[in-house]
């Protein structure tokens, strides 16, 4: 009896001791999160962003960023030189559980054309550009996917070529006259303030239109 005894106080024991281990760890984590978070949005809210609490009224481009696993961290809005840009500050799991920050970015000039060809300029894989198209630097880096490729290639100026790769971008994608950037490994909105400016400027060159 006594040796039974004694099992089942350690079987109650040893969980107890793992759960008042835990939870003040636990606890920590989540203050450190939440302190975190603050910080964010003051530094958003002082660089001239407003940060909004509630998705359900963000464009639809913007809102399909905040689901499917992806952990919001923030988002936030503000209008430069006439193109309302959406920050999306977010975290998701990578292959074999490591933790994954990017920020998106997703501008939409006032003034726009929506009918624009849904595409995507990406880094160019797996060798260089063919040899008949007798490559500039943008096409020596980048390659235009789309499956409107006529319109998707017309749309890309020799500006706007000009435009990417002074802005260093890994690429873009266009989706009814929103313009998405990504930019792995940043999280502030803030830290778009040099990037701002070119970056209205390019969405304006991609799908704005003169004011009526």
């Amino acid at each position: 009896m006594v040796t039974i005894a004694i099992v089942a106080l350690a079987c109650f024991a040893i969980p107890a001791v793992a759960l008042f281990v835990l939870v003040p760890s636990i606890r920590h984590q989540n203050e450190a999160a939440t302190e975190a978070d603050e910080t964010r949005k003051a530094r958003a809210t002082k660089a001239g962003w407003r940060v909004i609490e509630d998705a359900s009224a963000l464009p639809e481009p913007v809102r399909h960023n905040t689901r499917g696993g992806v952990r919001v961290l923030m988002l936030a809005h503000r209008r430069t030189e006439d193109v309302d840009i959406w920050a999306v500050s977010q975290e998701t799991l990578a292959f074999g559980g490591a933790r994954r920050q990017s920020l998106s970015a997703h501008l939409l000039p006032v003034h726009h054309i929506e009918d624009t060809p849904t595409m995507c300029v990406t880094l160019r894989r797996g060798g260089s550009a063919p040899a008949a198209q007798k490559p500039d630097l943008f096409d020596r880096r980048y390659e235009i996917v789309s499956d409107d490729g006529d319109r998707a290639h017309a749309l890309v100026t020799e500006e706007i070529r000009l435009m990417t790769r002074r802005l260093n971008l890994d690429g873009w994608d266009l989706e009814d006259g929103m313009l998405t950037v990504w930019f792995d490994g940043m999280l502030q909105p803030a830290s778009l303030h040099r990037r701002l400016l070119g970056l209205a400027r390019l969405a304006k060159a991609v799908s704005g239109r003169p004011a009526a």
